[in-house]
């Protein structure tokens, strides 16, 4: 039982009074697999099966069994040197439970410490409408297709100076935002005051949709949704002259960057700049495996040369040159877009690339900002300043940039999949990730999910290599990387979150009523915690009293009934009551032929089974003082019949082994394929054989089919008959007393003359009904007419015309009605 491998037979004597005859037995095993010691599978018997051929034979043929027989078949008594005595060993209690054996409760929760409910949830209070304790943080809804703004909006919600300007933005100096009264950055406001400061557990973000007018039903690429979002407030905070230069410029100042495609002259050293700002670098990925193979791909030098050379203003010729992108000053958040959606040019359409890029935890990009490394005249770019202006930090701190933010696109599509967002909390350092409605903190090992982490990959490379990946991370659906500055100090970051006194009081009042729906909520749990502590006590008291004890009276319960009170559910503590119908014979006591779905306890432990969970009204008390002896006496007939029946079926098999002998005795065909098929009981096509004899008479006249009765001659149909030996019908008539009929024996006279006279009568119907259709071959023409006045119609039944036409085309009508 439980994989143990493939069963084998026990040796002979293996148990005192077993022994497994198979000609006594079902088709399907009616012993199970235990464990050996050598860890191969033996074969238990469980049921009659523990009793020897003659003890069946002997109650199968109305003996009683004695009482030592009734316990060894229930299982309450074992035999001598059996596997059971390792199902009851206290020391050394089963790993899985043993259907053969009813006092085995191994897997059940038998000698367990202690059983806990599974989950957490029932160790500690978690609301469902507010945040709690534990997780900080709100999720947004998502409204159907909007996980890639949800995303978006966490990852900026989790830049401190970001969201602090957009929350101390004065009411009265926010311009209005269109001229249909839409103010997405209002709503935005409103959307951050709630995640700063309301319980809720979600959000609902449809006014800030409505305010973009954005679909909720198609789903857009979350890296081009933050570039519009970041363009359109930095639009409109500058576009305000009332509001101070920082604040207008904090986008810039926060996000952009700039960099310049180069064009240098190999032959005179001119250079032609065209400088442009950027939000995000698009970094590609096909057929790269780390951010830094990417950005340096990113920044390759072009070759121009041959008919693509360039026309140099200095040499006023064309020239080689080489082209390519050098970072002039680069932003206090670093946004890097990695390009897994690509154009397919096989299938014209766009796909994802799948293959994992590796990229560090801390990034160092002052080895990306030297230009061209063969030419020292060039500098490096410049870092970012301060927000406040203050002077940049020295050049090596300047370059360095620590991961802030992930976000990931799960699936294999390019025009579907689900977004989220991996953060990390700026003030404790933790990793939180962001799923829509459902906000987690994440370990350092559980980073990216299923994906391949630091442990993981140090694990499966080796030893030098695994000193490599230390501060780096590997994934196959990292969508943004976003940086910050390491270092970086900003004044608007410092103190707590500005509360907008427009949302305030909504605010305020949705957060105590929530408040107050999560402590009646947590009395309730309260409550649910300690019924469910008494009952771990019960439960704990009950599992001392199982075992039964040998010697003395126990009753049966059901396996499944067991199971689920170990499994009870965490929070109601709810157990249904005992029910034993299922396990009970016709005459209300254990049945033995389901054994493998019941188990024996003490009646201490029954007693405080029923005190505390009750049995269901009009069940069955199934004690072991009170076995079923008429369902084992049905049940040893039953293998007894079966036995012999087996044995019969061989027999015959080997009789009717001659497939069409030339001489013997002809038996019914039906009755033949039944045996040779071993149908069973009342369904079988002839039961008594007598499709051999003629059965005829029904359409004979009533002196003829006496005559054929009384006679009781061979059947003329041969498609009823079956040839078998003379030695084969010896047996079976001597066994089954069916008819047979020598070979070389005349059908019967009677329906033999009948059946000519009826053919020579048909054959007179034939040549009549030829005649007939003969004379009315214009007939078909004529019995649809129109009606003529003056003229004289006859009415005929449809049905008459329609048993003629079949008459005449001599379908199976013996004569036509007049």
């Amino acid at each position: 039982e439980g994989g143990f491998g493939r069963a084998t037979p026990p040796c002979e004597g293996s148990f005192r009074r077993a022994k497994m005859v198979s000609t006594a037995r079902d088709r399907k095993p009616a012993a199970t697999a235990a464990p050996s010691k050598k860890g191969r599978a033996i074969q238990v018997p469980v049921g009659v099966d523990v009793l020897s051929a003659a003890e069946l034979e002997e109650i199968a043929g109305g003996g009683e069994p004695t009482e030592i027989q009734m316990r060894l078949i229930y299982g309450l008594e074992h035999p001598v040197g059996g596997p059971h005595r390792s199902c009851t060993n206290a020391a050394d209690p089963c790993k899985t439970n043993h259907k053969w054996n009813p006092s085995c409760f191994g897997g059940l929760g038998w000698k367990m410490k202690k059983v806990t409910p599974k989950g957490d949830k029932a160790q500690d209070f978690h609301p469902t409408a507010t945040r709690g304790d534990s997780v900080p943080f709100g999720g947004l809804r998502n409204l159907g297709a909007t996980c890639y703004m949800n995303s978006m909006l966490q990852c900026l919600y989790a830049n401190k100076p970001f969201r602090r300007t957009i929350l101390n933005l004065e009411h009265e100096v926010v311009p209005e935002e269109s001229t249909n009264n839409t103010r997405p950055l209002e709503e935005l406001r409103r959307l951050f005051a709630n995640l700063a400061h309301s319980q809720a557990k979600t959000y609902d973000p449809t006014p800030f949709v409505t305010s973009l007018q954005l679909s909720t039903t198609v789903q857009q690429d979350a890296q081009e949704f933050l570039k519009l979002l970041l363009s359109y407030l930095d639009d409109k905070l500058v576009s305000c002259a009332a509001l101070q230069e920082n604040v207008r410029s904090m986008v810039k100042d926060e996000f952009n960057g700039r960099y310049c495609y180069c064009t240098t002259c190999v032959v005179c050293g001119q250079k032609s700049k065209v400088v442009t700002p950027f939000l995000e670098l698009d970094l590609p990925v096909q057929g790269m495996s780390s951010l830094p193979e990417a950005l340096a791909d990113f920044l390759k030098k072009e070759e121009l040369t041959g008919d693509n050379q360039y026309q140099c203003a200095a040499c006023d010729t064309k020239v080689d040159a080489t082209r390519g992108i050098e970072l002039i000053d680069l932003p206090q958040v670093l946004h890097l877009h990695l390009m897994r959606f690509v154009y397919d040019t096989k299938t014209f359409n766009r796909k994802k690339v799948m293959s994992a890029v590796t990229f560090p935890k801390v990034l160092d990009m002052s080895q990306y900002c030297k230009g061209d490394p063969k030419d020292k005249s060039k500098k490096k770019a410049k870092p970012p300043k301060n927000q406040n202006g203050a002077a940049a930090p020295p050049p090596e701190e300047g370059f360095l940039y620590e991961l802030e933010a992930v976000v990931l696109h799960s699936g294999p599509s390019a025009i579907s999949g689900h977004y989220i967002a991996n953060v990390r909390d700026e003030e404790s350092g933790r990793w939180w990730r962001f799923d829509d409605e459902e906000v987690a903190s994440l370990d350092e090992d559980e980073f990216f999910g299923n994906e391949a982490g630091l442990a993981k990959a140090r694990k499966k490379r080796k030893p030098k290599d695994a000193e490599t990946l230390e501060g780096q991370v590997r994934s196959k659906e990292a969508y943004m990387l976003i940086y910050k500055r390491k270092g970086a100090q900003d004044q608007a970051a410092s103190g707590e979150d500005f509360m907008p006194p427009q949302f305030e009081q909504v605010i305020r009042d949705e957060s105590e009523r929530l408040v107050e729906a999560a402590k009646a909520e947590e009395t309730a749990f309260g409550a649910d915690k300690r019924k469910l502590g008494e009952h771990e006590i019960i439960k704990e008291e009950i599992f001392k009293m199982l075992p039964l004890e040998s010697g003395n009276d126990g009753y049966f319960v059901p396996t499944r009934w067991l199971k689920d009170w170990i499994d009870v559910d965490p929070i109601t503590a709810k157990c249904d009551k005992v029910s034993t119908v299922d396990i009970a014979s016709n005459e209300s006591r254990p049945d033995p032929r389901k054994l493998g779905d019941m188990k024996v306890v003490s009646a201490h432990a029954w007693d405080k089974i029923v005190e505390n969970y009750s049995l269901e009204e009009g069940h069955p008390i199934l004690e072991t003082k009170l076995l079923c002896v008429a369902s084992v006496k049905a049940e040893c007939k039953r293998r007894h019949d079966l036995a012999q029946e087996s044995t019969e079926s061989t027999i015959l098999k080997e009789l009717f082994k001659e497939a069409t002998p030339q001489s013997g005795v002809w038996i019914s065909k039906a009755w033949w394929k039944d045996v040779r098929d071993r149908k069973t009981g009342g369904d079988r096509a002839d039961p008594d054989g007598t499709d051999v004899v003629c059965s005829s008479s029904e359409t004979l006249p009533e002196d003829l089919a006496a005559q054929c009765k009384e006679m009781r001659q061979m059947t003329g149909d041969k498609s009823k008959r079956r040839l078998i030996s003379h030695e084969a019908y010896n047996h079976v008539k001597g066994k089954y007393g069916i008819p047979g009929f020598p070979f070389g024996s005349e059908p019967c006279i009677i329906c033999s003359e009948h059946e000519a006279m009826e053919m020579e009568n048909n054959a007179g119907l034939k040549q009549e009904r030829a005649g007939l259709k003969a004379a009315t071959k214009t007939l078909w023409s004529q019995l649809s007419v129109k009606l003529v006045s003056g003229e004289t119609y006859f009415l005929v039944a449809n049905s008459w015309i329609e048993t003629f036409f079949n008459y005449i085309q001599l379908t199976d009508i013996k004569e036509l009605d007049p």
